[in-house]
């Protein structure tokens, strides 16, 4: 398969497919239509972007096709504010706005909807697109009809629903490093009241990331310690660990809409998937005292030489998989039109089963391996009430409650043989119920001004247990300070939190394609437990967001102009940092946040669209004291010694994850073709100025800015019958890190910094048919 699609490629590179017998171009250049109005619902009701008083950022089904997005991860690149960054889990930010906590006991501060469902955990975060409708991003808080976790912003991901007209497509790509990608729908009416839709989607690659692991050789004896050496190991490849960053998903999607009578309508879903992929691989670049990683001997970024083991060596226990994120997803939307209004029921469940290793050191030998295996089952319910009229109160009122049971086992195990027990193992449960009552209605005050005012009222209940066992002693509440003795952390894993989160917001029509809003809006992530160290419960937190925004349209809809500036007062921020090998989570005091946004679209003559977004990113501490294990030989740029050895006060230090510019262009040329075919010429170019990965703003944590290149060049048979479509992404190989951490194993006062990779330049051809 990688002869095969590397041959097509150069063919295509080459421009044969174009000038090889294909039609002439027409004569004459038509002049370019108006743009395309994308319908949002992020209002919970429908609209348009340039109606809708919100930062939004949207994709159609077409625009994810001719940019080639299809992961969660791809849309980053091209929405301003947005990172989203694989290394354990997806870590999802908007305009500074996250998560670094990926245990079950914790939220996300991003909040995922896929067909109007929550997606509860980061670990499935980052997920394959296939036969999606559009894509909404909302920047800043949406506490009002999002709630609880939305702090930073929604991600809506709508799937195309069934219809009664039959057709149909299918969709091959395929590419450099073996890629194999089948997308393929079949809809049409199943009865005179019964729609079906199935989609499925099969992708395989190889992995970006060769592991050269040979199997461990026998460490000889320590002559000062006495320690045995390590028996010999099976190979990566052995193993099947030889290839990361691959990809291995199966995907099945199927819908039923039942039309019982005009007024109610009722959508059932179920999605299942099987995600075999291995984790992306950590490069390491830096070592423990007493090691060398082997990583850096090797010559390229793209090779490791790491060790996967499954085996925890005196508990008796294994890690299911070095890779999976399994998913079922069951939907039942119900919409029923009434007098004036329209009530829905939104019922959702999902399971999802999680695995992950990785080598803990970079070094040519079994010494430390970090894994996580997490299992969970979600259940939503949603229901709404809202006004449908074109009268001048718009209104809508809802009630949600989600039920989640999970559970994770996570470790640290240590191939040193005098230990009985080396290892570090969690074993956790974490119960949430959270509940909510929620309104949002708009008046307009005259034909050009109105006025919206929302609040929202949530309640969460969690519970949660936990097994912490340090080689061999179970630690104990009492034995780590909390507490007095007797006491659990089944006591400790107990707490309830509640908050409104409203919002006050004025829009007003200078003209009729010019629109100024400005909101003010509380977002709210709930608090929890992090599952990965023996600690108590963390608090909630909180962001006051102030938003003024402009949204225009020129040229008769053929220009849109849209610009954003926003100021957060962020409060009690939920923040990560290692301590003594556990992955601990304070509270940090406060934060600013502000910056501005600007995105332009224009349908322009001879068939040349163009579009470009950009952000500015202000996030800093404006108080954050904490210890860091780092100091002073991994000290990083920011940051005053409060107290020796290593307590600092991290006043103007960046916020993880927070270019301070972020943008992309992009240009497409549509030329038609004397048969009523057409050719189309794309490039894109996305950059993104330097941010750090941790608080300490640390430049060996930190990516320097950079930027990717991807082109498109593809042809579209007559009444849009067929198509094909050669591309590169990331075409000058561009190598950048999409996250780095910092490894636990590493003695106070220094850094072992161990790197992700981006994906390296990738090109394919797309064949795509539709029936």
């Amino acid at each position: 398969m990688r002869q095969f699609s590397s041959k097509v490629a150069g063919v295509v590179w080459s421009g044969s497919l174009l000038t090889a017998g294909a039609p002439a171009l027409a004569a004459d250049a038509p002049q370019t239509a108006p743009l395309e109005e994308i319908v949002v619902t992020a209002e919970k009701r429908e609209s348009t972007i340039q109606d809708t008083p919100l930062s939004i950022a949207a994709f159609s089904g077409a625009d994810l096709a001719a940019q080639g997005l299809t992961s969660t991860d791809s849309l980053a690149a091209y929405t301003p504010g947005l990172t989203i960054q694989k290394e354990v889990i997806g870590k999802v930010s908007i305009r500074g706005i996250g998560s670094e906590n990926y245990t079950v006991g914790s939220d996300p501060g991003v909040a995922i909807h896929t067909d109007g469902v929550y997606l509860a955990r980061s670990s499935v975060s980052i997920f394959d697109f296939y036969d999606v409708n559009r894509i909404e991003v909302l920047r800043g808080p949406q506490g009002t009809l999002y709630g609880r976790n939305a702090t930073g912003g929604v991600i809506n991901i709508l799937s195309n629903e069934p219809t009664s007209e039959f057709g149909g497509y299918a969709t091959l790509d395929v590419g450099n490093y073996s890629k194999f990608r089948v997308e393929g729908v079949i809809n049409g009416a199943l009865s005179d009241k019964i729609d079906g839709r199935l989609s499925v989607l099969y992708a395989q690659r190889d992995g970006y990331t060769k592991n050269v692991f040979p199997g461990a050789a026998a460490i000889p004896a320590d002559p000062e310690t006495g320690f045995p050496g390590v028996p010999a190991l099976s190979s990566a490849k052995s193993r099947n660990v030889d290839q990361l960053d691959n990809q291995d998903l199966l995907s099945v999607r199927g819908q039923v809409k039942i039309q019982f009578n005009d007024a109610v309508a009722l959508l059932l879903q179920a999605q299942i998937s099987r995600d075999d992929s291995l984790p992306p691989a950590f490069k390491y670049f830096d070592g423990a005292p007493w090691q060398r990683p082997t990583d850096l001997d090797l010559p390229s970024l793209r090779r490791v030489s790491q060790g996967f083991e499954s085996a925890i060596p005196g508990s008796g226990r294994t890690v299911p998989s070095p890779g999976k994120a399994d998913q079922e997803a069951y939907i039942a939307r119900l919409t029923w039109d009434l007098d004036g209004m329209t009530f829905t029921s939104l019922s959702g469940y999902r399971n999802i089963d999680f695995s992950w290793i990785n080598d803990g050191d970079g070094f040519d030998q079994f010494f430390v391996t970090y894994f996580q295996t997490d299992a969970s089952d979600q259940f939503t319910q949603e229901f709404q009430l809202a006004s449908n009229g074109d009268g001048k109160l718009k209104w809508l009122l809802g009630a949600y409650y989600l039920h989640e049971d999970a559970k994770t086992f996570t470790g640290i195990p240590f191939i040193i043989p005098v230990f009985p027990a080396p290892y570090i193992l969690w074993d956790g449960k974490s119960n949430t119920d959270a509940y909510a009552l929620f309104g949002q209605a708009t008046y307009s005050f005259t034909d050009k001004l109105r006025v919206t005012a929302g609040v929202r009222y949530n309640k969460e209940n969690k519970k949660g247990d936990l097994v912490y066992n340090v080689f061999g002693t179970v630690l104990t509440p009492p034995l780590l300070g909390f507490g007095a003795p007797g006491t659990t952390w089944k006591d400790i894993l107990d707490k309830s939190w509640d908050a409104f989160t409203p919002k006050l917001g004025v829009d007003y029509d200078f003209t009729d394609d010019v629109m100024g809003y400005a909101s003010v809006t509380r977002g709210f992530k709930s608090g929890g437990f992090n599952l990965l160290a023996g600690q108590l419960p963390y608090d909630p937190e909180y962001v006051w967001s102030y938003e003024l925004g402009l949204k225009s349209r020129f040229a008769d809809g053929r220009v849109t102009a849209n610009l954003g500036a926003f100021y957060y007062d962020y409060s009690d921020l939920q923040v990560g940092k290692v301590v003594n090998l556990s992955a601990t989570v304070v509270n940090a005091a406060k934060a600013t946040i502000k910056g501005a946004e600007a995105e332009v679209r224009a349908a322009l003559d001879y068939g040349i669209e163009l579009n470009a977004g950009l952000s500015w990113l202000d996030a800093t501490y404006d108080k954050f004291v904490t210890e860091d294990p780092g100091y002073p030989g991994g000290a990083g740029n920011c940051g005053k010694l409060l107290t020796a050895p290593r307590t600092l006060s991290l006043a103007g230090c960046s916020l993880p994850r927070s270019p301070e510019y972020q943008g992309n262009v992009g240009a497409q040329w549509t030329g038609g073709l004397a048969n009523g075919g057409q050719v189309r010429v794309r490039a894109d170019y996305a950059f993104r100025g330097k941010q750090y990965f941790t608080q300490f703003n640390r430049d060996n944590v930190a990516q320097d800015a950079y930027g990717t290149l991807g082109l498109r060049i593809g042809y579209t048979a007559p009444k849009d019958r067929w198509s094909i479509t050669a591309y590169g992404d990331n075409i000058t190989n561009k190598d950048y890190f999409a996250t780095v951490l910092e490894s636990g194993v590493a003695a106070p006062g220094s850094v072992v910094p161990q790197a992700v990779l981006g994906a390296p330049a990738t090109y394919g051809l797309t064949f795509s048919v539709k029936y």
